[in-house]
């Protein structure tokens, strides 16, 4: 080796020599800055607390991170992508030093998957993708696989659909406010979709003392009115009155449960309480403050109540009882009704009158006059309208009337007539007495019909000065008993086509660990079919039962026939149900049961009215109900036909 090739290797070892040494110099210095940290630590933490600011630093860097819970977890549902994404964030957020940085995030949330996605971040891991060591990178590549492309147009189409039905006004606005931020509508446009779908009670009282201006005054608004309808109604249970016990019956025990006692939870198809006798804390209660002791009312006293059933009279003597206002709304004697058309500005519409001798004048139903826009106007003086026991309407004195509308019977019968707008919900046009006396019609009972020969009607009333005979119908003025009057929402037709609220019995739809999801065919249907489809997709929609769906699994549905000659839609649930977990309970033996029964002579059986459709799915579960068609993708918000677990 040339000298002058050693000499330029002693230099570089020298050089190299000197830089070691300056970063041993470097870690000792260091070494002694922790060791000095960490006394210091120390001798803060053996102190008392101490007011200054470096100390109370140091004692939130010492603090514990919040235990946060783990986010649900995602198996590729669509509607449930963004929840995830949102929840693993928060869930970084609140614990920043476990998850400091971008590798931790990305296989946090990988750990947190199942199903298809889980499979997909498993490859990544094995290919060392550089997406794992950030985590917006992550979420952008999770984006056009798993979010919505189309959230805006779904979301649109949810909140057209999206009704409040019978449960609580808060559930109708978290669902509201989960669709809401999606639609990329205005205030003004969520505030009238927000109204829409509310339920009648809701917006006919929001339209009678004003509706608000922004969404969020009118959810205030519709928390404190649903609030107050619903202490309503438990107040009306609280004062409903006791059905009589028959005087051969032993007195039952009766249980007062405890202002701070918590009620229990509703029994599945409970519709109300039992009634039975007046505890003596009760029967002091009413004496005391002058209330009848059958209803529970003020006013009037036992012998007076207008609700209680007669009792037998000595030697079968009729007494004859008092016909008012009050027999229009609740008894249960025959009433006689006439087909009559009304006819206002450019509209006509068919209706039934009631002709009631007991009512003082003509009343219109005040829902009815709502429903069709009947105009009306203030009454120069509020009528009061009493009843038959001598106590006033509830809702207060009649305050509004309807204009002179054209009323037609038959085709030669018209005359321009108004009516007082009270609450008449079983019987929406009531003609009374004045109207009898004006007219005086003949009735004949043998043939049922009605004629018009009085003075009156052939000169102002007969087109042609001839007298038609207008055939009528007599039924019981209400269907319902008395006693039941308090259930009525129970026997409407209405309330089957309304959005059940969730309950604790939902049904639920469990699948075994691990099973694939099921996906099914689109089945050819003939013209017919298809027209029965849409018709069937279009109403659940609108009653709120079906809702679109991006739900990864989807099952064939297809029609058959009905004895009537309908046709009845079928959904191939037998891929769900082959990975659903089987419900497994005892059923009652049928030779016990026929033992049991064998000595009863009645037996009563409940018909109800799209029984499947009053049992909500339970919450997180209507992805699994999804059917496909040439119409699109549905999903089931209320328990369908053949799942496994049905009852």
């Amino acid at each position: 080796m040339e000298p002058a090739s050693t000499a330029q290797v002693l230099a570089i070892l020298t050089e190299q020599m000197a830089a070691l040494a300056k970063m041993v110099q470097n870690l000792q210095t260091s070494q002694e800055t922790l060791l000095h940290r960490e006394r210091s630590r120390a001798e803060a933490t053996a102190l008392p607390p101490s007011p200054s600011g470096s100390v109370i630093q140091q004692a939130e860097l010492l603090a514990p991170e919040p235990r946060a819970n783990a986010p649900e977890r995602f198996s590729g549902d669509r509607t449930k992508y963004r929840t995830f994404i949102t929840a693993c964030e928060l869930m970084f957020s609140l614990c920043p030093r476990t998850y400091g940085s971008d590798s931790v995030k990305v296989r946090s949330a990988i750990s947190l998957m199942s199903g298809a996605p889980q499979d997909w971040a498993f490859q990544l891991l094995r290919e060392g993708s550089p997406l794992l060591s950030s985590w917006n990178s992550f979420v952008q590549a999770m984006n056009p696989i798993y979010d919505d492309p189309l959230r805006s147009s779904t979301a649109l189409s949810t909140i057209r659909h999206l009704r409040q039905g019978r449960r609580p006004v808060e559930d109708y606005i978290s669902e509201f406010r989960a669709v809401a931020a999606d639609t990329g509508l205005n205030d003004v446009g969520l505030r009238d979709h927000f109204r829409h779908g509310l339920s009648d009670q809701l917006k006919d009282e929001l339209a009678r003392i004003g509706v608000p201006t922004t969404l969020d005054a009118m959810i205030l608004r519709s928390l404190t009115l649903d609030q107050r309808f619903r202490e309503r109604r438990q107040e009306r249970m609280a004062t409903a009155p006791s059905l009589p016990v028959r005087r051969s019956e032993t007195p039952s025990t009766t249980s007062v449960r405890s202002p701070n006692s918590t009620p229990s939870p509703p029994e599945p198809m409970e519709i109300g309480l039992a009634r039975g006798p007046l505890s003596p804390a009760e029967r002091s209660r009413r004496r005391a403050q002058n209330l009848c002791l059958y209803c529970g009312q003020p006013g009037h006293l036992l012998r007076g109540c207008p609700i209680r059933p007669p009792l037998p009279s000595d030697g079968g003597k009729n007494h004859p009882s008092v016909i008012s206002l009050q027999c229009v709304f609740g008894s249960t004697s025959a009433h006689m009704t006439i087909p009559v058309i009304l006819q206002w500005e450019d509209r006509s519409v068919n209706v039934s009158a009631i002709i009631d001798s007991g009512a003082s004048n003509n009343f219109f139903d005040l829902t009815l006059a709502t429903s069709l826009a009947i105009p009306t106007r203030l009454k120069k003086t509020p009528t009061p309208l009493q009843m038959v026991d001598g106590s006033t309407l509830r809702t207060g004195p009649i305050t509004h009337e309807t204009t002179p509308l054209l009323l037609l019977i038959g085709t030669k019968h018209q005359e321009r007539l108004q009516w007082d707008i009270v609450p008449s919900p079983l019987f929406p046009l009531v003609l009374g007495l004045p109207w009898l006396r004006t007219h005086n019609p003949s009735i004949d009972w043998s043939s049922n019909t009605v004629s018009f020969p009085s003075h009156h009607c052939q000169h102002f009333c007969m087109n042609g000065y001839t007298t038609e005979k207008i055939g009528f119908s007599t039924y019981p003025a209400s269907e319902l008993p008395v006693k039941y009057s308090d259930f009525q929402d129970v026997f409407e037709k209405k309330g089957a086509d309304t959005l059940p609220p969730h309950r604790e019995y939902d049904c639920p739809i469990d699948l075994l660990p691990g099973a694939p999801i099921p996906h099914g065919r689109i089945y050819n249907l003939s013209v017919p079919e298809s027209q029965s489809l849409k018709e069937y997709i279009e109403d659940g929609l609108q009653k709120g039962f079906i809702r679109h769906s991006t739900s990864p699994a989807g099952a064939g549905i297809f029609f058959v026939g009905k004895r009537d000659g309908g046709l009845r839609p079928c959904v191939d649930y037998r891929a769900l149900n082959a990975i659903t977990v089987r419900n497994r309970y005892p059923l009652p033996l049928i030779p016990e049961l026929l033992d049991r029964v064998k000595d009863a002579c009645i037996f009563t059986k409940i018909d109800l009215r799209g029984a499947y459709n009053l049992v909500r799915m339970r919450r997180g579960d209507e992805w699994k109900t999804a059917f496909r068609s040439r119409y699109g993708h549905f999903e089931y918000r209320v328990m369908p036909f053949g799942l496994c677990n049905a009852p």
